[in-house]
């Protein structure tokens, strides 16, 4: 489990993280 959140931290931080961040942001 360490090591997908790992991976999901650092290739989804920019992505994911944006995405989430602007679906946040809109509601």
């Amino acid at each position: 489990m360490n090591i997908i959140l790992t991976g999901y931290r650092g290739s989804g931080k920019t992505t994911i993280g944006r995405a989430l961040a602007r679906r946040l942001s809109r509601e």
